[in-house]
């Protein structure tokens, strides 16, 4: 004798499974949500970029990737090291040289006397002329106390500069009348070789036996 149909149970009858999938349709709907929510399926998108590469895909440098420094002018790279820790250093220029930085300023002050004509060096400078050649330059002052007027850089009172024995005569000189009783400045220039290392000025009167001269030191001058 078969089942009598009112007495099967409510899960066993169409309208009990229907209820039942929808309910559980609601309990999944709900889970997907609240797992949403929480950012779950975000991380994962998120994640998915960062797969490896295929292998033989050249890796991309990221920005913390440190690389190396350039060396410029002004440091010095030791070879082999690692360039992120090398240090600057800082390079010092070569020196142009022991000798002197022209132009140079001399000791000055030195007095010639010739007759009652006085001359006073004030200032004392070489410098660089041409190849292997140096000019010295003079400022004096010559101060007159003869009854007449005498002449600068000229007959009867003319410089000349003795350099190893030799007298030079002045490659450019100032040229004035003196006036008795009083005093004017005025500039000569020697030139001479650069080996040179004493010389001497020289003040004397063609014809006249009255002769002046004092030795130039070619040393720099101290501060």
């Amino acid at each position: 004798m078969s089942e009598d149909p009112k007495s099967q149970r409510w899960w066993q009858t169409v309208p009990g499974l229907l209820t039942a999938t929808a309910g559980l349709i609601t309990a999944l709907t709900g889970l997907l949500v609240a797992l949403n929510q929480i950012g779950l399926f975000d991380r994962q998108d998120q994640a998915a970029p960062r797969a490896a590469a295929p292998a033989g895909t050249p890796a991309v440098p990221s920005a913390r990737t440190s690389t190396s420094a350039v060396p410029s002018s002004n440091a010095t790279v030791k070879e082999g090291a690692n360039p992120a820790r090398t240090a600057t250093i800082p390079i010092t220029p070569p020196s142009a040289g022991d000798g002197p930085r022209y132009p140079v300023a001399l000791r000055a002050g030195d007095e010639l006397k010739v007759r009652r004509v006085l001359l006073k060096i004030l200032t004392a400078e070489l410098d660089r002329f041409g190849e292997g050649e140096l000019s010295l330059k003079l400022r004096i002052r010559l101060t007159n106390n003869e009854e007449y007027p005498v002449a600068f850089g000229v007959a009867p009172y003319s410089f000349r500069l003795l350099v190893g024995g030799v007298s030079r005569a002045p490659e450019q000189s100032d040229y004035m009348a003196v006036d008795s009783d009083s005093a004017q400045e005025g500039t000569v220039v020697f030139v001479m070789p650069d080996r040179a290392t004493q010389v001497t000025l020289q003040v004397e009167r063609p014809g006249a036996s009255e002769t002046a001269s004092v030795r130039l030191d070619l040393r720099p001058r101290r501060p």
